[in-house]
């Protein structure tokens, strides 16, 4: 299920004298990564005072995940008594096996024609704010909507909101309805200058006036390859998306031609004037269509589905993947799955409840 983990992690935790890190009892509960751990409470961000030994922790738990098989997710404590005391408690070696058969992208590159391409750690993109541009209710103007990340809103994490983004999985809980899935661009900005942009994907399900992007683990996709603004010419650049639609099924166009984005992009570029991009860097997805292929794909879900988004320089979008110069275009890619539901979950935050509540609301009598 998409959340029902955060608080079960917590039930046995103690804070480490050195670190800092906030360290959490085994729990057999799944995982999809060491940084759904991080996402999730077990392991916190460090005190300055210890990050150089939580680096070194860090190190030390890569050179055991290097030796398992993919898929799995190595937890432990205190590993070796040789850290100094480094853990106040001598715990053995932990193996949780993840729910998801997914690699996890360690890196996004950011990509220019004729240069190789930069890398960024994708922890790193994790702890940006994330918004979404949406249309006001007059439509006649536009509004900068946040979408809750624990990672980057200390209010959030108090709050109990599950940390919601992912470079490769886009989740969907199955007592939910189908969400509104809308193809865009996101910009990635930084003190109010726009850097980079790449595909996106819009997920949300709304009720009333409430827009629900976060909606536990997996529910928020990012993309894992960015064009630089200011080394590529952005003019031509052409919005194309594909599907497959199980494991063994070809790739197929979700749209008949590749759509233009020269305008979406110039409203980009003057959202980054508002005063909340000012400082830091910010993730701002602008929604620009729906797919009825793309909704059909997530409504009838099946194992091994995946979509891949571009945005590329070309005169007219490619009809087979194979001819799509993946190398030097923008690119998001997630596979789809449907998980088990967290209404009846006890260890549901708080904050999830008003959307299983406004859903019964909605409900017919």
């Amino acid at each position: 299920s998409p959340w029902p983990l955060c608080q079960a992690l917590r039930k046995d935790t103690w804070t480490d004298r050195e670190t800092g890190w906030c360290v959490s009892k085994f729990l057999p509960v799944p995982l999809a990564s060491l940084s759904d751990l991080e996402a999730m409470g077990a392991l916190q961000r460090p005190t300055s005072r210890g990050r150089a030994r939580c680096r070194s922790f860090c190190n030390l738990l890569s050179l055991f995940y290097a030796f398992l098989s993919p898929g799995s997710v190595l937890f432990c404590h205190n590993v070796l008594a040789g850290m100094n005391g480094a853990f106040t408690r001598n715990k053995s070696l932990i193996v949780l096996r993840a729910n998801s058969d997914e690699q996890e992208t360690a890196w996004v590159d950011i990509v220019a024609p004729g240069a190789p391409a930069e890398k960024l750690p994708t922890s790193y993109v994790k702890r940006w704010p994330y918004w979404v541009i949406r249309d006001a209710p007059d439509m006649e103007r536009h509004l900068l909507m946040p979408v809750k990340n624990p990672m980057s809103d200390t209010t959030a994490e108090a709050e109990g909101w599950a940390f919601p983004m992912s470079f490769d999985e886009l989740w969907f809980a199955e007592d939910l309805p189908t969400p509104q899935v809308q193809l865009g661009i996101c910009a990635i900005i930084k003190d109010g200058r726009p850097r980079y942009v790449c595909p996106a994907m819009d997920v949300s399900i709304s009720i009333g006036d409430s827009v629900w992007c976060n909606r536990g683990l997996k529910t928020v996709p990012l993309g894992k390859r960015w064009i630089d603004i200011d080394a590529s010419p952005l003019d031509s650049v052409l919005l194309m998306a594909y599907r497959k639609k199980a494991t063994h099924s070809k790739w197929t166009p979700i749209l008949s031609r590749g759509r233009q984005t020269k305008e979406s992009i110039k409203l980009l570029l003057e959202a980054a004037s508002k005063s909340e991009l000012q400082s830091g860097y910010h993730l701002v997805t602008l929604p620009m269509f729906t797919s009825s292929i793309l909704f059909d794909a997530v409504k009838d879900l099946q194992e091994g589905s995946r979509v891949r988004v571009f945005l590329g320089s070309v005169e007219k979008m490619p009809l087979q993947l194979e001819d799509v110069p993946t190398w030097d275009w923008a690119e998001l890619e997630v596979g789809l799955k449907t998980v088990g539901g967290g209404s009846e979950s006890e260890y549901m935050p708080q904050v999830y409840k008003k959307l299983y509540e406004d859903l019964q609301a909605e409900e017919p009598t």
